[in-house]
């Protein structure tokens, strides 16, 4: 048993016993055809493509489910599971899975035990197969690993389903019998069908009324299936109860069909688990109730998402510069003064933006919004000035088009709530208020992921925890403040499927559960922040992106667990001053400096190594990501989030227009134009020395200017930046170290610091990283 099990059974709590004898009588029950291993050729694929995403190197994933599908005997797990999430549950597919076993024990002729004895070896293994089940559905078919769609032919036809018994029973009368068979169905029984394609060795047939309508030739088997449909429906059911059908299998004997098998269906509702959706799509397994609504109000609903969501690009934002990927929305005095939006963080524009859905684009308009009221609301009347959240209802009065639905829904709910015209808040799961909302949310959420650069979307995710998890997002947003792990969050949920920690941790201030977030890995996929590979530039454009991959982060163990970094306070504390002034070369001239560069130009360039570890958290479902940079001699720990951090607070030194002549030779004709007082207090870096000099400085203590050269890769340039704490500052090739010097004292004079002098880091290879103490 390998390592990867034996940790699973133990994090699930399964009796290694029952384990095996879960094992042994689910063994050779059916077996899968050249279609159904197709889901063990894509895990091998994906397998051998796992590399690294986001700068993490990432391993094949040991999952229980995943493992089933190399196995002989128990693939059909695998492929039984996927058939029947197509159109059920997981828990339809858990029974499904103990029929099956069941029924294939009993024979041929076998007649099912009801003794005492026989529930308990039934508890006994749908115990274990519950957790199979939701092993596969979580790491084989939420990572993408499906049979597919039915058919072209058949996709118009409106699908009918069987009960669990029914199905097993069809299924495993299938698998025993050694003849041509019949299926007989009143309407189309697509669940049975994709099943038999994946399984069925031998020709396929499809009638609908006597017309045969689909062909499958069998590549190995000689025996034949014939599936006759008698009529199929003229629309599509949203109510399964009065659409009852019969199923009946049959099988030739001589020259005569005998009844095998027979059972009833029913109209299939759209709802299903596991299988991964697009965006935007309206048939969430768990967004039941809105349906209820009828056409024109969902209409309404997704007109309002893209207004909502064109309100929220279109927000001014700045950096709030304490240390997070953090920002505040704020009033512009004129447009010339918005340096950034919303839109402009996010990795791609949403695509609900053109969905028109019937409608002219050109008439959607961002939501009409109303700033919080000061005297219903008062951040102190509900927790601390960082942590508070407006309730749900004074968030929604910030919009009014919302809100005039959500009263005009209210109007034909019949519960409680709605009828003494109770808070919005009050609301939850069977109120058509609430169907309303969580439709809103879902659409609203899902143009975040799209925003981040998720490409569909998994359907695991609990519809419940997801909407209030946006209507703490809104809250947030509505209160001016916009927090990484927040968004990072929603868009990773979206993704993956697990439920958003921002539910849980709505009255946390953000640095709580929060900071440092980079990574979140949920079964077999990962979510990691596209700005974490520190080999890659980053910007303030798209740094809210992220990158989604098939694997796990090595030495994390949970289904779902939370990737976050140290952050700089933990790494360097605040209590006294970390830099080492004798590891830089104090330039006195710039004779001083001139020979330095020269000396730097004639070696070679540094080396870097990187490294990431996984540590084991304290706090449950969290563990801490380690990042270790070698150079020489050189190793420090460092926090990749201060990179991104740090450029977003960089302000660019101006080019004199003159610069470009101020060359080597130049200055040494006009000596009178250099001004050795300026480069007295300069101190020269390389690489090497700034990892194991640079830390953190309290500016009354110390003044000087810190240059650099040959951050010659992103990687080198990345990590200045995540060592330099304060405002830092840009110098472009084009302008040189003399003139850089100058602007730098007109920003310094213009700039309250406080106790932390900005530096100046390089943020492209071809500029010159300058850091001021």
């Amino acid at each position: 048993m390998s390592q990867s099990l034996v940790n699973w059974i133990g994090r699930e709590g399964i009796n290694q016993s029952d384990f095996t004898y879960c094992l042994e009588r689910s063994s050779g029950v059916a077996y899968p055809n050249d279609r159904g291993l197709t889901i063990r050729q894509d895990i091998s694929k994906s397998n051998q493509k796992i590399t690294q995403v986001g700068g993490l190197n990432l391993i094949a994933s040991g999952a229980v489910g995943r493992a089933m599908a190399f196995s002989e005997d128990h693939a059909y797990i695998v492929t039984t599971v996927a058939a029947a999430t197509k159109h059920k549950d997981m828990r339809f597919a858990t029974f499904l899975l103990c029929e099956m076993i069941e029924q294939a024990e009993m024979g041929p002729q076998g007649k099912p035990e009801q003794s005492q004895l026989y529930w308990v070896k039934h508890n006994r293994l749908l115990g274990v197969l519950s957790k199979v089940v939701e092993s596969v559905s979580l790491n084989v078919i939420n990572a993408g690993h499906t049979l597919g769609d039915l058919p072209a032919e058949l996709k118009d036809l409106c699908v009918h389903v069987v009960d669990a018994k029914t199905y097993a029973g069809i299924v495993v009368k299938l698998v025993q019998s050694t003849s041509d068979c019949l299926l007989l169905c009143e309407r189309f029984q697509a669940d049975l069908l994709l099943w038999i394609l994946a399984h069925f060795e031998g020709n396929v047939k499809v009638s609908l009324s006597g017309t045969q309508i689909f062909e499958r030739a069998g590549s190995r088997g000689k025996r034949n299936l014939s599936m006759m449909i008698e009529k199929t429906c003229s629309e599509p059911h949203t109510s399964p109860g009065n659409t009852k059908s019969c199923v009946e299998l049959l099988e030739l004997r001589g020259d005569t069909y005998t009844r095998l098998r027979q059972g009833h269906a029913e109209a299939y509702n759209g709802y299903s688990t596991g299988h991964r959706l697009p965006l935007y799509a309206s048939d969430h397994p768990e967004d039941k109730l809105h349906r209820t609504l009828n056409r024109e109000e969902r209409y309404e609903v997704r007109v309002l998402a893209q207004r909502l969501v064109l309100w929220m690009l279109d927000i001014p934002i700045r950096s709030l510069r304490n240390g997070f990927l953090n920002f505040e929305t704020y009033i512009p005095t004129n447009s010339s003064s918005i340096n950034a939006r919303i839109g402009d963080i996010l990795r791609r524009w949403p695509k609900i933006l053109h969905d028109s859905s019937g409608k002219n684009l050109g008439d959607l308009t961002p939501i009409s919004f109303l700033p919080l009221d000061s005297e219903q609301y008062n951040r102190r009347d509900y927790g601390s000035e960082l942590s508070s959240l407006p309730p749900l209802n004074l968030t929604c009065e910030c919009f009014p088009p919302p809100m005039d639905l959500l009263d005009e829904v209210s109007n034909r709910c019949k519960c409680r709530t709605c009828r003494i015209k109770g808070s919005i808040d009050e609301c939850k799961e069977g109120c058509i208020r609430w169907a309303v909302l969580s439709h809103l949310f879902v659409l609203f959420g899902n143009s975040i992921a799209d925003g981040f650069g998720v490409q569909d979307v998994s359907s695991l995710c609990p519809l419940s925890d997801y909407t209030r998890a946006l209507g703490s997002l809104l809250g947030r947003l509505v209160q001016g403040d916009i927090y990484w792990h927040e968004w990072f969050d929603i868009a990773a949920s979206t993704a993956l499927g697990f439920s958003p920690r921002t539910a849980e941790a709505t009255a946390q201030t953000p640095d709580v559960w929060g900071a440092g977030l980079v990574a979140i890995q949920h079964g077999s996929n990962v979510a990691v922040s596209k700005w974490l590979d520190m080999n890659r530039r980053t910007s303030l454009e798209e740094c809210f992106g992220i990158e989604i991959a098939e694997g796990q982060i090595p030495g994390v163990q949970d289904e779902c667990a939370f990737i976050r970094v140290e952050t700089f306070g933990s790494l360097m504390g605040f209590s006294e001053n970390f830099s080492d002034l004798d590891k830089g070369q104090r330039c006195q001239s710039y004779e001083d400096y001139r020979q330095w560069l020269q000396a730097l130009s004639e070696a070679e360039p540094s080396s870097v190594k990187l490294q990431h570890a996984t540590l084991v958290s304290a706090k449950p479902n969290e563990s801490l990501l380690v990042t270790v940079v070698s150079v020489g001699s050189s190793q420090k720990l460092v926090d990749p989030t201060r990179a991104i951090t740090e450029r977003l607070c960089c302000t660019r030194l101006a080019t004199v227009s003159d610069c470009g002549k101020h060359t080597a030779e130049w200055l040494q004709e006009h000596r009178q134009y250099v001004d050795d007082e300026i480069l007295k207090e300069v101190y020269l870096w390389t690489l090497e020395n700034l990892l194991s000099g640079w830390g953190f400085c309290n500016s009354e203590k110390q003044s000087q200017i810190f240059v650099t050269q040959g951050l010659d890769s992103e990687l080198k340039v990345n990590i200045a930046l995540s060592l330099g704490f304060g405002g830092c500052y840009l110098k472009e090739t084009t302008s040189c170290l003399l003139c850089a010097l100058k602007d730098l004292e007109v920003h310094q004079g213009a700039r309250q610091l406080g106790k932390l002098l900005p530096r100046i880091i390089q943020c492209h290879v071809d500029e010159t990283a300058v850091l001021l103490r």
